[in-house]
Protein backbone atom coordinates (compact mmCIF):
# COMPACT_ATOMS: atom_id res chain seq x y z
CA UNK A 1 0.00 0.00 0.00
CA UNK A 2 1.31 3.18 -1.53
CA UNK A 3 0.97 6.10 1.06
CA UNK A 4 0.51 9.86 -0.56
CA UNK A 5 0.08 11.94 2.50
CA UNK A 6 -3.15 14.05 4.20
CA UNK A 7 -5.02 17.14 2.93
CA UNK A 8 -8.32 19.03 3.13
CA UNK A 9 -10.19 16.30 5.37
CA UNK A 10 -8.82 12.94 2.77
CA UNK A 11 -5.98 10.52 3.27
CA UNK A 12 -4.35 9.91 0.38
CA UNK A 13 -3.02 6.19 -0.37
CA UNK A 14 -3.13 3.68 -3.41
CA UNK A 15 -5.30 5.12 -6.25
CA UNK A 16 -7.94 6.34 -3.30
CA UNK A 17 -8.83 8.65 -0.96
CA UNK A 18 -10.27 7.92 2.47
CA UNK A 19 -12.32 10.93 4.01
CA UNK A 20 -10.62 11.47 7.98
CA UNK A 21 -12.87 13.97 9.00
CA UNK A 22 -15.42 14.13 11.81
CA UNK A 23 -18.09 16.00 9.98
CA UNK A 24 -19.18 17.86 6.69
CA UNK A 25 -18.55 14.82 4.59
CA UNK A 26 -20.54 16.30 1.67
CA UNK A 27 -18.67 19.70 1.56
CA UNK A 28 -15.45 17.64 1.78
CA UNK A 29 -16.45 15.50 -1.61
CA UNK A 30 -17.84 18.79 -3.45
CA UNK A 31 -14.60 19.93 -2.95
CA UNK A 32 -12.58 16.59 -4.26
CA UNK A 33 -14.96 16.96 -7.27
CA UNK A 34 -13.91 20.29 -8.05
CA UNK A 35 -9.99 19.18 -7.19
CA UNK A 36 -10.59 16.25 -9.24
CA UNK A 37 -12.21 18.63 -12.27
CA UNK A 38 -8.64 20.37 -12.37
CA UNK A 39 -7.00 17.09 -13.87
CA UNK A 40 -9.22 15.21 -15.36
CA UNK A 41 -12.08 16.90 -18.16
CA UNK A 42 -14.57 13.94 -18.04
CA UNK A 43 -15.65 11.46 -14.97
CA UNK A 44 -18.04 8.22 -14.96
CA UNK A 45 -18.89 8.14 -11.18
CA UNK A 46 -21.26 5.51 -8.87
CA UNK A 47 -21.37 4.66 -5.69
CA UNK A 48 -21.86 0.80 -3.71
CA UNK A 49 -25.28 1.74 -2.05
CA UNK A 50 -27.99 3.76 -1.70
CA UNK A 51 -26.15 5.14 1.55
CA UNK A 52 -23.89 6.83 -0.94
CA UNK A 53 -25.47 8.55 -2.84
CA UNK A 54 -25.32 11.57 -1.17
CA UNK A 55 -21.64 12.20 -1.62
CA UNK A 56 -21.95 10.61 -5.09
CA UNK A 57 -24.36 14.01 -5.65
CA UNK A 58 -22.06 16.10 -3.53
CA UNK A 59 -18.75 14.97 -5.65
CA UNK A 60 -20.72 15.46 -9.14
CA UNK A 61 -21.75 18.77 -8.22
CA UNK A 62 -18.98 19.69 -7.22
CA UNK A 63 -16.87 18.34 -10.73
CA UNK A 64 -19.74 19.86 -12.80
CA UNK A 65 -19.17 23.04 -11.26
CA UNK A 66 -15.22 22.57 -11.97
CA UNK A 67 -16.06 22.19 -15.62
CA UNK A 68 -15.96 18.06 -15.32
CA UNK A 69 -18.28 16.05 -17.59
CA UNK A 70 -19.80 13.28 -15.59
CA UNK A 71 -21.18 10.55 -16.17
CA UNK A 72 -23.53 8.77 -13.20
CA UNK A 73 -23.90 4.61 -13.73
CA UNK A 74 -26.80 4.06 -11.28
CA UNK A 75 -27.01 0.21 -10.07
CA UNK A 76 -23.35 0.07 -11.21
CA UNK A 77 -20.90 -2.04 -9.35
CA UNK A 78 -17.24 -0.98 -9.70
CA UNK A 79 -16.20 -3.79 -12.16
CA UNK A 80 -19.17 -2.66 -14.37
CA UNK A 81 -17.82 1.20 -13.20
CA UNK A 82 -14.41 0.56 -14.69
CA UNK A 83 -16.20 -1.01 -17.93
CA UNK A 84 -18.04 1.74 -18.51
CA UNK A 85 -16.11 4.40 -18.03
CA UNK A 86 -13.74 2.18 -21.30
CA UNK A 87 -16.79 2.20 -23.37
CA UNK A 88 -17.92 5.92 -22.75
CA UNK A 89 -14.73 6.76 -23.30
CA UNK A 90 -13.96 9.14 -20.02
CA UNK A 91 -10.98 10.32 -18.60
CA UNK A 92 -11.53 8.82 -14.78
CA UNK A 93 -13.85 6.80 -13.14
CA UNK A 94 -14.71 7.18 -9.17
CA UNK A 95 -16.59 5.12 -7.11
CA UNK A 96 -17.55 6.32 -4.13
CA UNK A 97 -18.07 3.97 -1.11
CA UNK A 98 -19.91 4.93 2.26
CA UNK A 99 -20.35 3.56 5.68
CA UNK A 100 -17.99 4.98 8.71
CA UNK A 101 -15.03 5.34 6.37
CA UNK A 102 -16.18 6.82 3.39
CA UNK A 103 -13.87 7.18 0.38
CA UNK A 104 -13.49 7.54 -3.03
CA UNK A 105 -11.59 4.97 -5.61
CA UNK A 106 -10.09 6.85 -9.06
CA UNK A 107 -9.16 4.54 -11.88
CA UNK A 108 -8.28 5.22 -15.56
CA UNK A 109 -10.57 4.87 -18.58
CA UNK A 110 -8.36 1.34 -19.09
CA UNK A 111 -9.65 0.32 -15.64
CA UNK A 112 -6.11 0.76 -13.84
CA UNK A 113 -5.76 3.04 -10.37
CA UNK A 114 -4.91 6.34 -11.19
CA UNK A 115 -1.42 6.22 -10.18
CA UNK A 116 0.80 8.26 -7.52
CA UNK A 117 2.05 11.44 -9.68
CA UNK A 118 -1.71 11.79 -10.59
CA UNK A 119 -3.17 11.07 -7.58
CA UNK A 120 -0.50 13.73 -6.36
CA UNK A 121 -1.66 16.30 -8.74
CA UNK A 122 -5.23 15.86 -7.86
CA UNK A 123 -4.07 16.15 -4.13
CA UNK A 124 -2.22 19.53 -4.86
CA UNK A 125 -4.90 20.83 -7.35
CA UNK A 126 -6.26 24.28 -6.48
CA UNK A 127 -9.51 24.46 -8.00
CA UNK A 128 -10.15 27.73 -9.70
CA UNK A 129 -13.09 30.32 -7.64
CA UNK A 130 -14.72 30.45 -11.11
CA UNK A 131 -14.94 27.51 -13.43
CA UNK A 132 -16.05 29.48 -17.57
CA UNK A 133 -18.15 27.14 -17.96
CA UNK A 134 -20.22 23.73 -15.95
CA UNK A 135 -19.88 20.44 -17.08
CA UNK A 136 -22.28 18.37 -18.48
CA UNK A 137 -24.45 15.73 -16.11
CA UNK A 138 -25.59 12.63 -17.92
CA UNK A 139 -27.13 9.48 -16.11
CA UNK A 140 -27.55 5.94 -17.58
CA UNK A 141 -28.50 2.42 -16.32
CA UNK A 142 -27.50 -0.79 -17.63
CA UNK A 143 -24.05 -0.97 -17.62
CA UNK A 144 -23.95 -3.93 -15.24
CA UNK A 145 -25.94 -5.92 -18.24
CA UNK A 146 -23.08 -4.45 -20.40
CA UNK A 147 -20.44 -5.78 -18.66
CA UNK A 148 -21.55 -9.25 -17.95
CA UNK A 149 -22.32 -9.63 -22.15
CA UNK A 150 -18.32 -8.34 -23.13
CA UNK A 151 -17.55 -11.02 -20.54
CA UNK A 152 -19.92 -13.76 -22.03
CA UNK A 153 -18.35 -12.49 -25.60
CA UNK A 154 -14.67 -12.54 -24.31
CA UNK A 155 -14.65 -15.89 -22.17
CA UNK A 156 -14.59 -18.51 -24.03
CA UNK A 157 -16.45 -20.89 -21.41
CA UNK A 158 -16.70 -24.61 -22.03
CA UNK A 159 -19.88 -25.26 -20.04
CA UNK A 160 -23.17 -23.51 -20.13
CA UNK A 161 -23.79 -21.05 -17.17
CA UNK A 162 -23.86 -21.27 -14.03
CA UNK A 163 -20.32 -22.54 -14.10
CA UNK A 164 -19.50 -25.08 -10.73
CA UNK A 165 -17.99 -23.34 -8.04
CA UNK A 166 -18.62 -21.78 -5.11
CA UNK A 167 -18.94 -17.98 -4.28
CA UNK A 168 -17.98 -16.00 -0.92
CA UNK A 169 -18.15 -12.00 -0.86
CA UNK A 170 -19.33 -9.47 2.10
CA UNK A 171 -20.38 -6.96 -0.59
CA UNK A 172 -24.16 -8.34 -1.74
CA UNK A 173 -23.60 -6.43 -5.08
CA UNK A 174 -20.45 -7.94 -5.89
CA UNK A 175 -21.57 -10.97 -4.96
CA UNK A 176 -24.69 -11.13 -7.33
CA UNK A 177 -22.77 -10.56 -10.23
CA UNK A 178 -20.56 -13.38 -9.79
CA UNK A 179 -23.31 -15.50 -9.36
CA UNK A 180 -24.87 -14.84 -12.69
CA UNK A 181 -21.44 -17.05 -13.51
CA UNK A 182 -21.11 -19.44 -10.87
CA UNK A 183 -23.69 -21.15 -9.15
CA UNK A 184 -22.56 -21.30 -5.51
CA UNK A 185 -23.17 -24.97 -5.02
CA UNK A 186 -19.85 -26.91 -5.18
CA UNK A 187 -17.38 -26.49 -1.89
CA UNK A 188 -14.64 -27.87 -3.97
CA UNK A 189 -13.66 -24.86 -5.72
CA UNK A 190 -14.65 -21.50 -3.59
CA UNK A 191 -13.58 -18.35 -4.97
CA UNK A 192 -13.29 -15.62 -1.88
CA UNK A 193 -13.85 -11.90 -3.53
CA UNK A 194 -12.81 -8.63 -1.81
CA UNK A 195 -15.84 -6.52 -0.83
CA UNK A 196 -14.96 -4.03 -3.64
CA UNK A 197 -14.38 -6.77 -6.52
CA UNK A 198 -10.99 -5.92 -6.95
CA UNK A 199 -8.96 -8.90 -5.80
CA UNK A 200 -9.85 -13.11 -5.26
CA UNK A 201 -8.36 -15.94 -4.17
CA UNK A 202 -9.04 -19.34 -3.94
CA UNK A 203 -9.85 -22.51 -2.34
CA UNK A 204 -9.57 -25.75 -4.22
CA UNK A 205 -9.63 -29.26 -2.49
CA UNK A 206 -6.79 -30.73 -4.89
CA UNK A 207 -4.88 -27.66 -4.00
CA UNK A 208 -5.55 -26.25 -1.39
CA UNK A 209 -5.31 -22.28 -0.87
CA UNK A 210 -4.32 -20.00 -3.92
CA UNK A 211 -3.53 -16.76 -3.96
CA UNK A 212 -4.35 -13.60 -5.89
CA UNK A 213 -0.97 -13.47 -7.20
CA UNK A 214 -0.80 -17.37 -8.20
CA UNK A 215 -4.08 -16.94 -10.08
CA UNK A 216 -2.12 -13.81 -12.23
CA UNK A 217 0.47 -15.68 -12.53
CA UNK A 218 -1.44 -18.62 -13.61
CA UNK A 219 -2.88 -16.71 -16.63
CA UNK A 220 0.29 -14.86 -17.24
CA UNK A 221 1.49 -18.47 -18.41
CA UNK A 222 -1.30 -19.28 -20.69
CA UNK A 223 -0.15 -16.00 -22.43
CA UNK A 224 3.53 -17.03 -22.55
CA UNK A 225 2.40 -20.28 -24.00
CA UNK A 226 0.56 -18.82 -26.60
CA UNK A 227 4.09 -17.00 -27.39
CA UNK A 228 2.78 -13.25 -25.51
CA UNK A 229 4.62 -10.89 -23.85
CA UNK A 230 3.78 -10.09 -20.58
CA UNK A 231 3.25 -6.89 -18.14
CA UNK A 232 3.15 -7.30 -14.25
CA UNK A 233 4.03 -4.59 -12.03
CA UNK A 234 7.58 -4.55 -10.28
CA UNK A 235 6.53 -5.16 -7.13
CA UNK A 236 4.67 -8.60 -7.95
CA UNK A 237 6.25 -11.40 -6.65
CA UNK A 238 9.87 -12.51 -7.96
CA UNK A 239 8.26 -16.25 -8.87
CA UNK A 240 7.41 -14.42 -12.28
CA UNK A 241 10.47 -13.66 -12.77
CA UNK A 242 12.30 -17.15 -12.41
CA UNK A 243 9.70 -18.61 -14.15
CA UNK A 244 9.76 -16.32 -17.12
CA UNK A 245 13.38 -16.96 -16.82
CA UNK A 246 13.55 -21.24 -16.94
CA UNK A 247 11.10 -21.24 -19.47
CA UNK A 248 12.56 -18.33 -21.65
CA UNK A 249 9.61 -16.41 -21.65
CA UNK A 250 8.85 -12.50 -22.22
CA UNK A 251 8.51 -10.72 -19.31
CA UNK A 252 8.30 -6.66 -18.80
CA UNK A 253 7.91 -4.56 -15.70
CA UNK A 254 6.29 -1.43 -14.73
CA UNK A 255 6.01 0.65 -11.99
CA UNK A 256 1.91 0.70 -10.97
CA UNK A 257 3.26 4.57 -8.99
CA UNK A 258 3.66 6.04 -12.37
CA UNK A 259 1.57 6.04 -15.88
CA UNK A 260 1.30 2.74 -16.88
CA UNK A 261 1.93 1.24 -20.47
CA UNK A 262 -0.84 0.99 -23.29
CA UNK A 263 0.69 -2.69 -23.76
CA UNK A 264 0.37 -3.15 -19.70
CA UNK A 265 -3.02 -1.50 -19.56
CA UNK A 266 -4.67 -3.38 -22.38
CA UNK A 267 -3.94 -7.21 -20.32
CA UNK A 268 -7.44 -7.11 -18.87
CA UNK A 269 -6.22 -9.52 -16.15
CA UNK A 270 -4.64 -7.07 -14.28
CA UNK A 271 -7.45 -5.09 -13.61
CA UNK A 272 -10.79 -7.55 -13.82
CA UNK A 273 -10.84 -10.40 -11.03
CA UNK A 274 -14.07 -12.20 -12.79
CA UNK A 275 -12.77 -11.99 -16.48
CA UNK A 276 -9.44 -13.97 -14.45
CA UNK A 277 -11.67 -15.94 -13.16
CA UNK A 278 -13.87 -17.09 -15.64
CA UNK A 279 -10.87 -17.52 -18.33
CA UNK A 280 -8.95 -19.57 -16.12
CA UNK A 281 -11.94 -21.93 -15.04
CA UNK A 282 -14.08 -22.64 -17.75
CA UNK A 283 -14.42 -26.14 -15.85
CA UNK A 284 -11.99 -26.95 -12.55
CA UNK A 285 -10.61 -29.63 -14.49
CA UNK A 286 -8.64 -26.54 -16.57
CA UNK A 287 -8.58 -24.24 -13.84
CA UNK A 288 -6.47 -27.13 -11.66
CA UNK A 289 -4.63 -27.86 -14.93
CA UNK A 290 -3.63 -24.20 -15.24
CA UNK A 291 -2.36 -23.59 -11.26
CA UNK A 292 -0.31 -26.72 -11.38
CA UNK A 293 1.74 -25.22 -14.04
CA UNK A 294 3.30 -22.14 -11.87
CA UNK A 295 5.32 -22.89 -8.73
CA UNK A 296 3.92 -22.63 -5.23
CA UNK A 297 4.96 -19.58 -3.16
CA UNK A 298 3.43 -17.12 -0.84
CA UNK A 299 3.92 -13.95 0.55
CA UNK A 300 3.46 -12.66 4.52
CA UNK A 301 2.31 -8.62 5.24
CA UNK A 302 2.94 -7.03 8.63
CA UNK A 303 1.87 -3.41 9.32
CA UNK A 304 3.21 -1.25 11.71
CA UNK A 305 4.09 1.92 13.51
CA UNK A 306 7.32 3.71 12.33
CA UNK A 307 8.92 6.38 10.72
CA UNK A 308 11.85 6.08 8.30
CA UNK A 309 12.73 9.36 7.09
CA UNK A 310 12.55 11.06 3.88
CA UNK A 311 15.36 9.02 2.54
CA UNK A 312 14.06 5.54 3.56
CA UNK A 313 13.69 2.61 0.88
CA UNK A 314 9.84 3.01 0.27
CA UNK A 315 8.45 0.73 -2.77
CA UNK A 316 12.05 -0.64 -3.37
CA UNK A 317 12.85 -4.66 -3.53
CA UNK A 318 15.42 -5.81 -1.01
CA UNK A 319 16.76 -9.45 -1.95
CA UNK A 320 16.89 -11.29 1.07
CA UNK A 321 18.62 -15.43 1.14
CA UNK A 322 15.31 -17.24 0.08
CA UNK A 323 12.72 -14.44 -0.72
CA UNK A 324 12.24 -10.51 -0.86
CA UNK A 325 11.50 -7.74 1.27
CA UNK A 326 9.13 -4.87 0.14
CA UNK A 327 8.78 -1.68 2.48
CA UNK A 328 6.62 0.59 1.50
CA UNK A 329 4.89 3.77 3.79
CA UNK A 330 0.97 3.27 4.78
CA UNK A 331 0.09 6.07 6.35
CA UNK A 332 1.84 8.98 8.77
CA UNK A 333 3.82 7.46 10.50
CA UNK A 334 3.21 3.89 9.40
CA UNK A 335 4.88 1.33 7.16
CA UNK A 336 3.86 -1.63 5.31
CA UNK A 337 6.83 -5.02 4.88
CA UNK A 338 5.40 -7.68 2.40
CA UNK A 339 7.77 -10.69 2.15
CA UNK A 340 8.21 -12.86 -0.71
CA UNK A 341 8.88 -16.14 -0.74
CA UNK A 342 8.22 -19.83 -1.63
CA UNK A 343 6.92 -21.27 1.19
CA UNK A 344 5.16 -19.51 4.60
CA UNK A 345 7.63 -20.37 7.18
CA UNK A 346 10.77 -18.32 5.46
CA UNK A 347 8.17 -15.46 4.17
CA UNK A 348 7.01 -15.76 8.13
CA UNK A 349 10.90 -15.41 9.08
CA UNK A 350 11.62 -12.52 6.94
CA UNK A 351 8.52 -10.61 8.16
CA UNK A 352 9.68 -10.96 11.79
CA UNK A 353 13.42 -10.37 10.99
CA UNK A 354 12.59 -7.19 8.96
CA UNK A 355 9.97 -5.91 11.78
CA UNK A 356 12.71 -5.78 14.15
CA UNK A 357 15.24 -3.81 11.88
CA UNK A 358 12.42 -1.58 10.79
CA UNK A 359 11.90 -0.66 14.52
CA UNK A 360 15.33 -0.12 15.21
CA UNK A 361 15.83 2.21 12.29
CA UNK A 362 12.86 4.19 13.32
CA UNK A 363 14.35 4.47 16.92
CA UNK A 364 17.10 6.16 15.39
CA UNK A 365 15.05 7.99 13.10
CA UNK A 366 13.44 9.34 15.69
CA UNK A 367 16.24 10.39 17.88
CA UNK A 368 17.75 12.92 15.40
CA UNK A 369 14.62 14.68 14.68
CA UNK A 370 14.68 17.82 16.03
CA UNK A 371 12.60 19.11 18.80
CA UNK A 372 9.30 21.28 17.36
Amino acid sequence: MSYIGDFDNFSFRDNFCEFTGSDNASSAFALMGRKTAGIFHSIAVACSDTDSEYLLCAFTAGASEGGADIFICNNTPLPALKYASSVTGFECSAFITGGKNPKISFFYGNGFPVPDLKMTAVMNCTPHKESHSLGKISSATGFSDIYTAFLLRSCKLAEPLPLKAGISCGNRHIRSLWLQFFNDCDDTLIFQISDDGQKVNAYCTELGFVSYDRLVLAYAVMLWKKGQTVWLPECFHFSAEETARKNGYLLKKYNPLEEIPVEASSQRFLADALYLCLSLAPTKDSFISALKDIPAFTSARRELPASLGENAPYNKSIVEKGGRIIISQSGNNRISLIAQAYDTETASELCAQWTEKVRKLSSCNNLFQRDR
